[in-house]
C-alpha cells in the first residue's frame, strides 16, 4: 500500500515538473528566422575600392571623402573600421562613410566625386584629389571604384581665353567630328573643369568616343584617342548678352593629339553671338 501511494507520489511530481517546463517554454520562444536574419544585416553605407594591389594595407588609407558641387559631404566614419580583403592577386578595401554633417551613415543616391590617398609600397600611391573629379555612381549610400580607371590618362577639348565669368552650366551639345560624323561627345556635363586666371578662363571637357562610332563597339575604347584635325562644335552660354553657338558647319577645326586638342576662344569671334 505505502508503495502504491510513494509511486503515485512521484506520478504527481513529474506531471506538475513536466507542465512548468512546458509553461516556461511556451513563454519564451525562439525570435523568429527574419528577426534573427535583420539582426546580421551591417548598417553601414561603403565606398568600395575594387583591384588593389594584393599586399595593399587598410592602414596606409587617409583622406578619404565624397563631394557633391556644394562641397564634402561624406567622409570616413573610423579607419579602425576598414575592410580589406584579398582574392586572385589583388585586393578590395571596403571603407565605411558618414555625412560630415554628422546625420549618420552616408545614404544618398546618385553620381558623387571621391578623393582619398592610399600609399601601397614605396613606389605605388594612389593620391585622388577633389580636383581629379572621379565620379562614382552610389546607391543608397554606397559605391564601387574600380582602381584600373586611375592608371588611364584622360581625353579633353580645351577651350582657352573664354570670359572669366563663363560657367560650367550653360555648355551643351559638346561633339567632334570627322568626315563621316560625330566620333566623340562630352562624357558627362557634371565633370567639366573650369579655371581662371585674371580676366580669362579656360573650360575642360572630357572626351569620349561616340557610343555608335565603330572603334567604341568593336574595341571597347572609352576616352577618345584620335590624332589630327577634327571639327568641334558646342553651344556656350556666357550670360543674358554673349553665347558661343559652334555648329559642325562653321567648320572650326582643332588638331588633336592622342585625343587631346585646344581651341582659343579668341578665334571665335565671328561666331558670337551678342545681343543689344
Amino acid at each position: 500500500m505505502n508503495v502504491k501511494k510513494t509511486a503515485a507520489a512521484l506520478m504527481s511530481v513529474l506531471i506538475v515538473t513536466l507542465a512548468s517546463c512546458d509553461s516556461a517554454f511556451l513563454k519564451t520562444p525562439p525570435p523568429p528566422l527574419a528577426l534573427v536574419e535583420a539582426e546580421t544585416v551591417d548598417p553601414r553605407s561603403y565606398l568600395t575600392v575594387a583591384n588593389l594591389p594584393a599586399h595593399a594595407q587598410a592602414l596606409n588609407v587617409s583622406n578619404v571623402a565624397v563631394w557633391d558641387q556644394t562641397g564634402m559631404i561624406a567622409a570616413c566614419e573610423s579607419y579602425d573600421l576598414l575592410q580589406i580583403h584579398r582574392s586572385d592577386g589583388s585586393s578590395t578595401l571596403k571603407i565605411p562613410l558618414v555625412y560630415v554633417s554628422g546625420y549618420g551613415f552616408f545614404k544618398e543616391t546618385g553620381v558623387f566625386f571621391v578623393s582619398f590617398d592610399l600609399n601601397v609600397d614605396a613606389l605605388t600611391r594612389f593620391n585622388v584629389a577633389e580636383e581629379d573629379k572621379i565620379p562614382v555612381r552610389f546607391v543608397n549610400g554606397s559605391g564601387a571604384l574600380d582602381v584600373d580607371v586611375l592608371t588611364v590618362s584622360r581625353s579633353y577639348l580645351t577651350i582657352a581665353n573664354l570670359p572669366a565669368q563663363t560657367q560650367t552650366l550653360n555648355i551643351s551639345n559638346v561633339a567632334v567630328w570627322d568626315q563621316k560624323g560625330k566620333v566623340a561627345e562630352c562624357e558627362s556635363y557634371g565633370l567639366l573643369q573650369i579655371h581662371r586666371s585674371g580676366a580669362s578662363a579656360s573650360l575642360k571637357i572630357l572626351l569620349v568616343y561616340n557610343s555608335s562610332y565603330g572603334a567604341f563597339r568593336e574595341t571597347g575604347l572609352f576616352f577618345f584617342r584620335e590624332t589630327g584635325a577634327f571639327y568641334v562644335s558646342f553651344d556656350l552660354s556666357i550670360d543674358a548678352l554673349t553665347r558661343y553657338n559652334v555648329t559642325e558647319d562653321d567648320g572650326i577645326l582643332v588638331l588633336f593629339i592622342n585625343g587631346n586638342g585646344e581651341l582659343d576662344a579668341n578665334t571665335l569671334k565671328d561666331l558670337i553671338y551678342v545681343l543689344e
